[in-house]
């Protein structure tokens, strides 16, 4: 449905829907944030790994403050060579990484906000976009904090390099994380839920027309 052929009183509703559905899925990170990312931690440690295969991914959820946060406390596996008279020993605990967990599912907040207050021309396009929702959630999870947590362990691997007088080549992990700390992880979920809307719709019209 064109948002733009709403009538005002319509369009009104829709967005006091969207402001509603912003606050109350806020409310709901900032009390049960942890909780709800707490059983990802294993999922989010194997990506990290994934992309720091040298490394050990230790992730806990705790609180700095009072904010939680999630923490990654990385272990080396094996020797890591920063030039050739400098190297990180294996079995070496590097300092903690931190991302705080309302930004990590902010994301989330954005894309299950706009599906919802953005209308649907009937209630069968609503749950092809909650279908589609699932698979594009899942996408965004491995691509926020574990990337940002990622990058952020080679951002500190380069700064140690550094401190040595060497320089290590900028790899595209640092730009995707560069990418996510200005706005990535909301422009993905705000690409994610014009793709869940605009599938929702084509599944919508699809069904329609097989009845």
């Amino acid at each position: 449905m064109d948002i733009y052929s709403l009538p005002r009183q319509a369009l009104l509703r829709r967005v006091v829907l969207g402001v509603g559905v912003w606050l109350g899925l806020s409310v709901l990170v900032l009390t049960q944030g942890s909780a709800l990312l707490a059983w990802t931690l294993p999922f989010q440690s194997a990506l990290i790994e994934a992309l720091q295969p040298n490394h050990v991914a230790i992730l806990t959820i705790t609180e700095e403050g009072s904010l939680p946060v999630i923490q990654l406390s990385p272990l080396t596996i094996h020797d890591r060579q920063l030039s050739p008279r400098h190297w990180v020993p294996a079995q070496t605990r590097l300092p903690i990484l931190k991302t705080d967990v309302g930004h990590a599912l902010v994301p989330f907040v954005v894309l299950m906000t706009v599906l919802i207050s953005w209308p649907a021309a009937k209630p069968r396009e609503l749950m092809f976009r909650g279908l589609a929702a699932v698979p594009c959630a899942i996408v965004m999870l491995a691509l926020t904090s574990p990337v940002l947590l990622a990058g952020r362990l080679e951002i500190l691997l380069i700064d140690a390099a550094a401190t040595v007088g060497v320089t290590l080549q900028q790899s595209f992990l640092v730009t995707l994380t560069l990418f996510m700390e200005i706005g990535g992880r909301w422009l993905i979920a705000m690409v994610a839920a014009i793709a869940c809307i605009l599938l929702g719709a084509r599944l919508g019209r699809r069904h329609a027309a097989g009845h």
